[in-house]
């Protein structure tokens, strides 16, 4: 991850995905992953790169994971967990958006 303008500004997206995500689980609780990544995708849809869709999409499905494996965590915990693996997530981003090429 370089920290440029961008990569924060889709770093702050990323987050902003994984808020949505655990507002979304918790408010509706008998909806499977499925269902709450497709309420992400929506809501992911008016933004313009693939890259910043693609790593909204991977830090959700992330922040998903980590809520189902311990669901005795907070929001602020979970969020953080994701956050400490952004660097790997832009890397693998940047690779399959590489490997499209």
């Amino acid at each position: 991850m370089a920290n440029t303008k961008e990569d924060v500004d889709d770093g702050i997206k990323m987050i902003s995905a994984i808020a949505e995500t655990l507002r979304f689980r918790k408010q509706n609780q008998d909806l499977d992953n499925e269902k709450i990544l497709g309420h992400i995708m929506n809501f992911i849809q008016t933004k313009k790169s693939e890259k910043t869709k693609l790593l909204m999409i991977t830090a959700a499905s992330k922040a998903l994971s980590i809520a189902e494996r311990s669901p005795r965590l907070d929001d602020k915990t979970i969020i953080r967990q994701v956050m400490a693996d952004f660097p790997s997530m832009f890397n693998i981003v940047e690779e399959t958006i590489n490997m499209k090429r």
